[in-house]
């Protein structure tokens, strides 16, 4: 039988020599991990956390600020002390049953126990940060407080005397923040139900609008209930601009974005329940402990990255701009606790007034004379 023949008269299926082909190398794709950028943006926030907190004490700072105290009114201390207290032991009560408990019964960190240890960082890190560049919020001197150790974030440019308050500070983030949280996550999932056809851009809107209202309300009643004010809002865009507790319109809506882009970061998450800043995890080859580790850190970055950059950053362009504080506040010093007015070397911000730069640089004082520091320049030509 005969074989069929190519072309070149050889039979198919003979024997012939085949030179080897090259071997190709194979490419591992590299898959992305956020986790890792996101936890290496938490750490770095920790340790400016560090460094503040350091720093203060270092400095000699981390002492209470008492300036103004002994013109409270009654309702004012009780007011605050009030308050305190109700924040503690709500504080005490969300770490109990969302973050030790299922520690103990899972034997990790589940996610809202990460949410909120990343809350009490954001407060320890950047809560006065609004008054960065001019005093925009000053806080009532009565509340247990130990200074302002965020006030010594790098380049800070206003006075570094806010009575920063601690009991009622950590228990506002870790209780109201951390629980409307929940509730715009139980909003998002109601609107899901009805509206199946929304996607993700509408139902971070949902979370933004309703957090919006809800900063709306409780900074409303904290400022009423004279625990701080935003003296030096805008009028035009302020709420009760005559008295000590104006509110200016932008602070609910700046910190509703970031407030809601974090409730999207904890209502978003995929089929492993991972949100998008732990993304990546499963991939990292290292132990349970410190994967552990690296979703917290991550969860510490993302949150306190929406906090510094959706809302500390922008609200700067208020705070450069800020309008001359209301006489109902000036007669107030427990509300001012040190930071200008009555009792210090510092005017109160006005549109008439330049902006100090630290306590180095020349001010007006509250009696309208300017205080000019020692090692004044003098560029004249010589």
């Amino acid at each position: 039988m005969l074989l069929p023949a190519d072309r070149a008269g050889r039979s198919v299926g003979a024997m012939t020599s085949v030179e080897p082909r090259p071997a190709v190398p194979v490419t591992v794709e590299r898959t992305p991990r956020p986790v890792m950028f996101w936890a290496l943006v938490g750490a770095g926030f920790l340790l400016l956390m560090i460094y503040e907190w350091g720093s203060s004490w270092l400095a000699g700072d981390l002492v209470p600020t008492t300036a103004g105290r002994d013109t409270a009114p009654a309702w004012a201390t009780v007011s605050v002390r009030a308050q305190e207290i109700a924040l503690g032991v709500l504080a005490l009560v969300v770490i109990w049953l969302v973050v030790i408990r299922p520690w103990r019964r899972e034997g990790h960190l589940t996610l809202d126990g990460m949410m909120v240890i990343s809350w009490a960082t954001m407060w320890a890190i950047q809560d006065p940060w609004v008054s960065y560049s001019q005093t925009t919020i000053s806080y009532n001197s009565t509340a247990v407080n130990l200074g302002c150790p965020q006030c010594h974030a790098p380049g800070w440019q206003s006075s570094q005397a806010l009575a920063e308050p601690i009991i009622w500070g950590l228990g506002c983030y870790i209780g109201p923040m951390y629980l409307a949280t929940l509730l715009a996550g139980k909003l998002m999932s109601r609107a899901r139900e009805r509206w199946p056809s929304t996607g993700k851009f509408g139902l971070t809107m949902i979370a933004i609008g309703s957090l919006a209202v809800a900063d709306l309300v409780l900074e409303v009643f904290w400022t009423r209930t004279g625990v701080y004010t935003y003296g030096g809002g805008h009028p035009a865009i302020s709420l009760f601009d005559e008295h000590y507790y104006k509110y200016p319109l932008w602070v609910g809506a700046i910190w509703g974005v970031a407030w809601g882009l974090i409730a999207a970061v904890r209502f978003f998450r995929d089929d492993r329940g991972h949100t998008v800043a732990e993304r990546g995890i499963n991939r990292v080859n290292t132990t349970p402990r410190r994967k552990q580790l690296l979703r917290l850190l991550a969860l510490v970055g993302i949150m306190n990255s929406s906090f510094a950059f959706v809302y500390n950053v922008p609200v700067q362009i208020f705070s450069m701009h800020a309008h001359a504080f209301p006489q109902d506040l000036l007669n107030r010093p427990y509300l001012l606790g040190g930071v200008c007015g009555a009792g210090t070397d510092y005017a109160c911000p006005d549109a008439r007034i330049p902006i100090p730069r630290g306590d180095t640089s020349a001010r007006i004082t509250p009696e309208g004379t300017l205080h000019a520091p020692n090692g004044l320049p003098n560029q004249l030509p010589r």
